[in-house]
């Protein structure tokens, strides 16, 4: 018996990240603009990951959905180090600013301040 197209569903499956990866963005021949190496979590960057932004800044803790959560730390392009608590992609918590000039600020964040 010969199956018409017609009557058979055919389910396209969408590809879901899920698990370590890494993704490259803004890729042309030579380069790429930024990178993510770190763990997926439904399509999402989620849990561990490393960063790696165009002006040469990175971040490396702790995501949810692809915004800073938890423990990380950002390094500008200019030298200046956060490490400490995130929440919301926001410094928010514990943690502790050095400056490039070698001025340090501990103590509680709020809201980056």
């Amino acid at each position: 018996m010969k199956r018409s197209l017609k009557n058979t569903k055919i389910k396209q499956l969408k590809l879901i990240r899920h698990g370590f990866g890494v993704q490259l963005f803004g890729v042309d021949d030579t380069n790429y603009l930024c990178k993510y190496e770190g763990q997926w979590e439904k399509d999402h960057r989620t849990g561990k990951g490393i960063c790696f932004f165009s002006d040469k800044s990175s971040y490396e803790g702790g995501l949810e959905k692809g915004i800073f959560n938890g423990f990380g730390k950002f390094t500008w392009n200019n030298s200046n180090v956060y490490i400490g608590e995130w929440k919301n992609g926001k410094l928010e918590g514990e943690g502790e600013f050095k400056h490039y000039d070698g001025h340090i600020l501990k103590g509680t964040f709020r809201n980056n301040y």
